[in-house]
């Protein structure tokens, strides 16, 4: 199919606009990654035949060799965006062990005209390949034929041409009025057209790396020639300089370790930067003045922060101490107060105009606020809760605030157009420019208006069993990336929760067999094999609702919940009987207060609910497999409680002062409590001896391991007591993102 400019494909409520680079639902852009977006146009361009996995890794990633990952990962974002009502997944289908397939149904509008000289849209069939009829399955499983018209049909959507009439003698005059006339109605048309589309958006038109090993962490800038950032290594974390344009990073081996020195920003002209001192106990540290590359540093005088940033022209600079916000000249000289804010303000941006300050204060989660250079019209820019800011740039123009914005466990780059000078008026909404399947850091615009400097990880996990035969690590489930793993009661199947887009699959435990139980956008975690091996209850919820327990059937079915309680539920633990539920809260949501949670008891006979007695402050909770107890975590994660479920009573097992519990997993025989722990100096797997009151032993040391962050640090033991560990193999690079701005 064609692909020239004024060509476009239609599928239910989208539009694909090849030559625009454009993919809208229902009128409105919608952000796909380039690569993906490629990959689309080629699925449209091809509906209905199966497009092979190496045919579209050639056209993604030309003269490149990746992994299949990358397509995979290209192919969960193409879903996401193409969900309308939950069927992403309908619109691109996986053929096992070949590739992937568009199933329409599809219009396409054609540039040449019809036989009779009009413009015509095509129709393809969903399912139709080349007239041929499709195979389905029917309800009973058996193959039936559904035949399909050999021929594409096509509707016209011109009238036909008119004949022309005769032509008539007008004065020259009167053909320029009308031409005029046509000309002023057609600008005033494009011009009330343009309005009904709204102001044009920044796109980002490509990611190109040009770093390698980078971590979250990674701080960034940049001076128009060089970016800076920082890189770990045996003498600490040091900062770095590279081209613009990539290539190998040289240590900057004259300015001090940031362990020392917490670098903040980059003076204007590149020729120094702010950096706070890092001293252990304290919340506000003095500010340094760094000359680069190399020479002494100085401290401000008279200033003391936790966060700064410099102005435009560097003659001044912008600090946060406490719940307040300052300015001074840059030897800290005129000191003035700006601002009094609801939290603590961080990440500092001084817009290149000079007008405003934005910023991130933190009170419960992180908002985002700004305030004039004087110090008047004081305000909150983004309302929604569910929008978690985490820094953000001006453009040299002052004309887009650049900020990565943490949505729905994710991080993508977004973009606020700044109006003409309102003050006291709210900046527009926030533009999306990514959509994975990067979490993008850090945001910084090049000074040329050309690119966006960012920190992309693109997260991956691997799980680990040990095996105490060889005393090593092996993989477990090779190329799953899930946590939350939780086994039959036969050791036959496994549970788990994949990462990160957090659906629930069930599989063999080789692997084979995979089944997945819950789609997008419910979250489904901590899941729970019924001792009848017939159902699995977990923790899920949708965007914006509370977390809940629900069942589904281990052959796969309709999630149901379990508990009417307002309250937010997790972590449930079946009695070895089938007959009782135990749950707690998810004091994560609350901030770890002790009030957030207690162990709730559920008998599924009655569907009688209660609370387990003096269990307020208690979370986690797992019934050992012989029914006697109950295994509990404080909220603070430094105790463990055991609950004797025939006397009704609580007992210490475990407490601990120097690390945190994360997760706990009873051994087959119900003898020992299993859990690992991690602290500044420890990061192991212990045991407790349930019988004995001695504390816990130290089983597998993790000090080595490159430890995932998922939900904490994850673990649990595999059907035959041994460990099984969470390890990041995510990749993370500083990426130039081509960046078109309107």
């Amino acid at each position: 199919m064609s692909t020239r400019p004024g060509d476009f494909y239609e599928f239910g409520a989208f539009r694909l606009e090849p030559a625009e680079r454009l993919l809208l639902r229902d009128g409105t852009p919608v952000p796909v990654p380039p690569k993906a977006f490629t990959i689309l146009v080629v699925l449209v361009e091809r509906c209905g035949r199966v497009v092979g996995k190496e045919d579209l890794m050639q056209v993604g990633w030309p003269e490149t060799f990746v992994e299949e990952n990358n397509l995979t990962q290209c192919i969960f974002v193409l879903r996401r965006a193409l969900s309308e009502n939950g069927n992403g997944h309908s619109l691109i289908e996986t053929v096992p062990k070949l590739g992937y397939r568009f199933l329409g149904p599809l219009r396409t509008s054609l540039e040449s005209p019809g036989e009779n000289g009009s413009a015509r849209l095509h129709a393809s069939p969903a399912g139709t390949v080349n007239g041929r009829p499709e195979i389905q399955d029917d309800e009973s499983g058996n193959k039936t034929k559904t035949e399909r018209p050999s021929t594409v049909p096509s509707l016209a959507v011109a009238a036909e041409v008119a004949p022309r009439p005769a032509v008539l003698t007008v004065p020259w005059k009167r053909w320029a009025l009308y031409f005029a006339s046509a000309m002023l109605l057609l600008v005033a048309a494009m011009g009330f057209y343009r309005l009904s589309l709204g102001p044009a958006a920044p796109r980002v038109l490509d990611y190109i790396p040009i770093s390698k090993d980078v971590a979250p962490g990674t701080i960034l800038f940049t001076d128009g020639i060089h970016v800076y950032f920082t890189v770990s290594g045996p003498n600490g974390t040091r900062l770095a300089e590279m081209s613009a344009t990539g290539g190998t990073p040289a240590v900057l081996s004259g300015v001090p370790s940031i362990s020392k020195l917490q670098a903040v920003d980059l003076a204007p002209g590149g020729a120094e930067m702010l950096a706070l001192s890092a001293k252990a106990g304290t919340s506000e540290s003095e500010l340094w003045i760094v000359p680069l590359p190399a020479g002494s540093a100085w401290p401000v005088a008279n200033v003391r922060a936790h966060s700064a940033g410099w102005s435009p022209d560097g003659r001044k600079i912008v600090f946060a101490y406490g719940n307040k916000l300052y300015t001074a000249q840059h030897d800290g000289s005129s000191v003035r107060e700006l601002a009094q804010l609801p939290g603590s303000a961080w990440n500092l941006s001084w817009s290149p105009d000079g007008k405003w300050i934005r910023f991130q204060v933190r009170t419960e989660s992180y908002s985002c606020w700004e305030v004039t250079a004087q110090g008047g019209h004081l305000q909150r820019i983004l309302d929604d809760p569910g929008q978690v800011p985490t820094g953000g740039h001006w453009t040299a123009d002052s004309k887009f605030f650049v900020l990565p914005i943490m949505r729905d466990r994710r991080i993508d780059l977004w973009a606020i157009r700044e109006s003409p000078a309102l003050f006291g008026v709210k900046p527009a909404e926030p533009i999306q420019l990514t959509s994975g399947p990067l979490d993008l850091f850090t945001a910084v615009p090049s000074r040329d208006g050309k690119h966006i400097f960012a920190v992309g990880i693109l997260h991956r996990v691997e799980i680990l069993r040990h095996d105490a035969g060889t005393k090593s690590f092996v993989p477990f489930l090779p190329g799953v990336a899930a946590d939350s793993l939780a086994f039959s009661p036969d050791s036959q199947w496994v549970t788990y929760s994949m990462f990160p887009d957090r659906t629930l699959w069930r599989s063999r435990i080789d692997g084979s067999e995979r089944l997945q139980l819950t789609f997008a956008p419910m979250e489904a975690l901590l899941p729970r094999w019924s001792p009848d091996g017939k159902a699995i209850a977990f923790a899920a919820r949708s965007v914006g609702k509370p977390w809940k327990i629900y069942a589904i059937p281990a052959r796969g079915g309709l999630p149901q919940p379990l508990i009417e309680d307002e309250g937010e539920q997790a972590n449930p633990t079946w009695s070895p009987d089938g007959n009782f539920l135990a749950y707690a809260g998810a004091p994560w949501e609350a901030g770890f207060i002790a009030s957030s949670t207690s162990v709730h008891h559920l008998d599924l006979r009655t569907r009688q609910l209660s609370i387990l007695p003096d269990s307020q402050g208690l979370w986690s909770p797992r019934w050992s497999p012989d029914g006697r107890y109950i295994v509990a975590e404080t909220v603070d994660s430094q105790e463990l409680k055991l609950f004797d479920v025939r006397i009704r009573q609580w007992r210490s097992l475990v407490k601990l002062s120097n690390a945190v519990v994360a997760y706990t997993s009873w051994s087959k025989d119900s003898s020992f409590l299993y859990f690992n722990a991690y602290g500044e100096k420890i990061n192991g797997v212990y045991r407790a001896a349930v019988a004995r009151r001695d504390g816990a032993e130290l089983v597998l040391d993790l000090r080595n391991v490159a430890h995932a962050e998922t939900l904490g640090q994850w673990f649990t033991l595999d059907p035959k007591d041994s460990p099984l560990v969470l390890q990041d193999t995510s990749i993370g690079r500083i990426y130039a993102l081509d960046v078109q701005y309107p």
